[in-house]
Order: C-alpha cells, then sequence, then structure tokens
C-alpha cells in the first residue's frame, strides 16, 4: 500500500478525504514528503489522528502552513514527542493559539528550546497556567 500511495501525485493526494487520511497507517503517514505534507487540506491536517501526528518528524510538521499548524487539535499536539516537539521550526510554536499552548503538558513545554520560547507571543506566554510552569 506504501507503494500505491508513493505513486500518487501531490495534487492526487490533495484530493483524499479526511477519513481517507486517517484511515492511512503510520508508515505511510511518515512516508510523505515535506511538499507532500504542505500541500495537504486543513481538512486532512484536521482529520490526522493523534498517532498519526507522532508520527511525523519535525521536519515534516514544520512543513504545514501555519494556518495548518494553528488547526492541530489538543488530541494531536498531545501525540507529539518531547524529542520532536524540541526539533520545531520556532516559527511552527509561534503560529500555536493561545489555547493549544493551553493544552501543551509541562513535559512537552520543558522540551521547547529557548529559541523556541523567545518565538512565543504575549498571548502564547499568558496561556501558560501554573501546572505547565
Amino acid at each position: 500500500v506504501r507503494a500505491q500511495l508513493r505513486s500518487l501525485s501531490v495534487s492526487q493526494l490533495n484530493a483524499l478525504s479526511g477519513s481517507q487520511m486517517s484511515s492511512l497507517g503510520l508508515s505511510q503517514i511518515s512516508s510523505l514528503t515535506v511538499t507532500e505534507l504542505n500541500g495537504q487540506t486543513t481538512a486532512q491536517v484536521a482529520a490526522l489522528t493523534p498517532a498519526q501526528v507522532g508520527a511525523l518528524t519535525a521536519a515534516e510538521l514544520g512543513a504545514l502552513a501555519p494556518s495548518q499548524f494553528a488547526l492541530l487539535t489538543p488530541a494531536q499536539l498531545g501525540g507529539i514527542s518531547t524529542t520532536t516537539m524540541a526539533a520545531l521550526p520556532a516559527s511552527a510554536i509561534s503560529s500555536l493559539t493561545a489555547a493549544q499552548i493551553d493544552t501543551l503538558n509541562s513535559t512537552q513545554l520543558n522540551a521547547l528550546t529557548t529559541t523556541q520560547m523567545a518565538y512565543m507571543t504575549s498571548d502564547q506566554l499568558t496561556a501558560l497556567n501554573y501546572a505547565q510552569l
């Protein structure tokens, strides 16, 4: 099935429904290129399961447009490992909404680098709660 997925063009991948995206296996999701991920619709990104989001590398997650990254649900964000969180581009962190920042657990927040923290907006910093610090 991975070979079949690899044979699809970017436009064909973009035509997959949200349910088709969520039915892809972890190895299939992780085999998508940065270009392919960047071309995903917001509905496709929203349909990814937490495990699928967790299977993506920092480079792959960083390829998402800020508008796509800002749509990730608390459950999807919870799928991101601390290693991946620490390697995300600062622009990805700065695109998170204050509500998304509020849902990150303390382990994920502690994984952020000083550069990533420096890119956080005042709204994001205000959203942090005592338990996260």
